[in-house]
């Protein structure tokens, strides 16, 4: 009762601090006067002087920037973080020992510094978030909001789940296994923002019997309308490229965020995986690619939630010991895997996470099992000499923790929830028609995460890896189960720059000028839309204005009377005659020593019908998914319109969309690129052969105009007036334009 009447009182105070402070109505603002120290303009001053300890104040000013630092002076010293920034005020977090009285504030930038205003009397908030020790919990905390503790929250370790309660505290009995806690967001909240990355989880003492107090805070914000970015494969490494793998990622997706979603509540960032890539992280980065690769997003306007890909792992993991074929499902096998996983979730988070946005539950979840043997050792062509590199090897599968896991999340979702899970490796194969090989053994794994979804009404996985777009249902799930295996930010591991360059390794067109995935679509991400359940998606191509992706650029077109030519002489014939006979050199670093890659000359468009054309749709979505509609193909010529979203115009009616083809700018940018400068590719990285969805129809004339429309799922059209001959890029001359 003591401490009860104690925080009434605290409460009270501050309450009358703040009713007089309402009363003020005039702001003292004192800009620094030397013009060349202005850095921000339009200044408010503080939004308001009743501080919350470790929570955030806001200042109203334009110009601000992720990396400035604010400095309160006064009874004591203080720099300040800033943790978001809008067009007319930015936030800063609040120290969490401040001490309440009289600052001036200024802001920093470089070796620039600005005064902003004061001195302002600062009053704190009195609260108290510290938990009592129960004596037997290892994990305990609250979680609060506005100084007040919320109840109904769930916190985790990775493992098991309890809930607050007894206003916003939490006990967890953990084995630390994961060395996380963290909170399942609650509809109608955010968490801070650190640098872009979400503060909703905490690194624990890798000691079970250590018992100890993480808090997590809360920030009420109506987020049932809200915009979800998903990217994946951005693959940082920091190698040896011309323009460098950091430099196309900063001029193109990181500055298009900024642009795109800076000042705009309630927006979102997931990544799914390959953030960074093993293999280079101790040649180019000293082990620190984690720590480099989140330095990248540090300046985005959105949070940055993750989950890990096969190549977010250690290849150092395991390397004391030599591990290598350890029985699967044995506990020095799940201990490998959480070695090599241990640097992602001590600088990114947690690996399996999951939050409720508006009426949407998301989760996002790792599954790949890091085997990493040391049978053959480093064999990639830029990292041969790591002796501490394993093999990298690695299976498609769920941890059957992870599985109970999410079981146990699930069961506080709605079975009317749309779910929207998140994952690196897709669920299934390149056809589409079963589920992917790559999980191998783990079959079984795969069958089980998918049954714990078969009875909602809408859930959509989306999934990353193979660089390209398939979008398709799950066979024998009905309608709503859907999978959107999406293409990647970095397209073909931010090589096809240089082949859309001057044709010099050393000298390229700008950065990102012509960034392609395997399958032919531009590098880029999804943008997923939400008001209340519904949703809506299209892929965002990078470097294209936002309108113009929504006005045309969801497919391209080509000529194939033109793309045959090519391939007739100078580099394409060269290419082809190689390709076609004796086979290219396989360089991946997987491939069976002295073997070489082949493949057909109509697999690559040479020996099309006259007058074929096709269309690359790189959003086409197979089958159905729940209550929304379907996609169509058509094609307009001489005034006649023909349907072509599932059979070829050819005599047979050839089924559309095309299997077994390759994009033909891909193919020019990578496939061909590389074997003229190089004699040699891999196999992994070469242009998809089964991109699902490019559409085949034959004019009746050369020189005939056709009118394409693609319309998706939600009613929007994409129209081109095709113009024939259409010229084919031969990569002769820089080419900066998806047109």
């Amino acid at each position: 009762m003591r401490n009860w009447i104690k925080f009434v009182s605290a409460v009270l105070f501050v309450g009358l601090m703040s009713a007089g402070m309402t009363g003020c109505t005039k702001t003292e603002v004192n800009p620094g006067n030397d013009p060349s120290s202005t850095i921000l303009t339009n200044i408010g001053g503080l939004q308001s002087r009743l501080f919350t300890l470790n929570g955030e104040a806001v200042m109203v000013a334009s110009g601000a920037q992720l990396t400035d630092v604010i400095t309160m002076t006064g009874t004591n010293t203080y720099d300040c973080e800033i943790t978001s920034v809008g067009e007319t005020n930015f936030k800063f977090r609040v120290p969490g020992d401040l001490v309440g009285g009289e600052y001036s504030f200024s802001i920093k930038r470089g070796e620039t510094v600005q005064n902003i205003g004061g001195p302002w009397t600062i009053a704190v908030r009195a609260f108290n978030p510290n938990v009592p020790d129960d004596g037997k919990s290892s994990l305990r905390g609250m979680v609060y909001c506005d100084s007040k503790g919320v109840d109904g929250v769930l916190v985790t370790d990775g493992v098991n789940f309890t809930e607050t309660k007894d206003g916003g505290k939490y006990y967890l009995a953990s084995d630390k296994r994961y060395g996380v806690v963290y909170i399942v967001l609650p509809s109608g909240y955010d968490v801070a923002t650190r640098k872009a990355m979400p503060q909703f989880w905490a690194a624990t003492n890798d000691d079970s019997s250590v018992r100890e107090q993480h808090n997590f805070e809360l920030f009420k914000n109506d987020n049932t309308n809200h915009t979800v970015l998903v990217a994946t494969d951005i693959h940082l490494s920091n190698r040896n490229l011309y323009p460098l793998d950091l430099t196309q990622f900063s001029a193109g997706f990181v500055n298009e965020v900024k642009a795109n979603y800076t000042g705009q509540k309630s927006v979102y960032c997931f990544n799914l995986g390959d953030f960074a890539w093993d293999i280079y992280w101790y040649k180019y980065w000293d082990g620190k690619a984690l720590e480099n690769a989140t330095a990248q997003i540090s300046g985005l306007p959105c949070q940055f939630w993750s989950t890990m890909g096969n190549h977010d792992n250690d290849g150092h993991a395991g390397w004391t010991t030599k591990m290598s074929n350890i029985p699967y499902g044995t506990d020095e096998y799940w201990a490998k895997d959480l070695e090599a996983s241990k640097p992602f979730r001590t600088v990114v988070g947690p690996t399996h996470i999951s939050m409720n946005i508006g009426k949407v539950h998301y989760i996002l979840v790792d599954d790949i099992n890091y085997e990493n043997d040391y049978l053959k050792g480093s064999t990639e062509e830029d990292a041969t000499g790591d002796e501490k590199m394993g093999d990298r090897n690695y299976h498609a599968g769920f941890r059957p923790d992870v599985i109970e896991w999410l079981r146990k999340d699930l069961s506080y979702v709605d079975k009317s929830t749309p779910v929207v899970v998140g994952f690196h490796i897709p669920l299934l194969n390149a056809l589409g028609n079963a589920f992917n090989g790559e999980f191998g053994t783990n079959m079984q794994q795969l069958y089980d995460f998918v049954n714990l979804f078969k009875d909602f009404s809408e859930v959509n996985f989306i999934s990353g890896h193979t660089h390209v777009n398939r979008m398709r249902p799950l066979p024998g799930y009905g309608k709503n189960l859907y999978e959107h295996n999406i293409g990647s930010v970095c397209g073909i591991w931010w090589n096809t720059s240089q082949g859309s360059g001057s044709g010099n390794s050393n000298v390229n067109g700008p950065a990102g000028s012509l960034n392609l995935c395997s399958d032919g679509a531009p590098a880029g991400y999804m943008v997923y839309e939400v008001q209340g359940t519904s949703r809506s998606w299209y892929w965002k191509a990078v470097g294209v204005n936002k309108t113009t992706v929504l006005k045309s650029k969801q497919f391209k077109t080509y000529d194939m009377n033109e793309v045959a030519a090519y391939y007739k002489t100078g580099k394409g014939g060269a290419f082809l005659t190689a390709i076609t006979g004796p086979g290219i050199e396989n360089s991946a670093s997987d491939a069976v020593p002295g073997s070489r890659i082949k493949a057909t000359a109509k697999s690559y468009g040479a020996e099309e019908e006259t007058n074929t054309v096709w269309i690359n749709v790189w959003g086409f979505e197979k089958g159905d998914f729940a209550g929304y509609g379907k996609c169509s193909v058509k094609v307009i010529e001489d005034g006649k319109t023909t349907d072509i979203t599932e059979k070829v115009n050819d005599a047979a009616g050839t089924v559309n969309p095309i299997e077994g083809y390759h994009d033909p700018l891909s193919a020019v940018t990578f496939d061909v690129y590389r074997y003229t400068t190089r004699g040699k590719f891999s196999s992994n990285s070469m242009s998809r052969g089964y991109a699902n969805h490019i559409f085949k129809y034959i004019a009746k004339s050369p020189k005939s105009t056709l009118t394409i429309v693609y319309t998706d799922r939600f009613g929007n059209t994409y129209r081109e007036q095709m113009q024939r001959p259409k010229k084919f890029w031969d990569g002769t001359n820089p080419y900066y334009t998806l047109d």
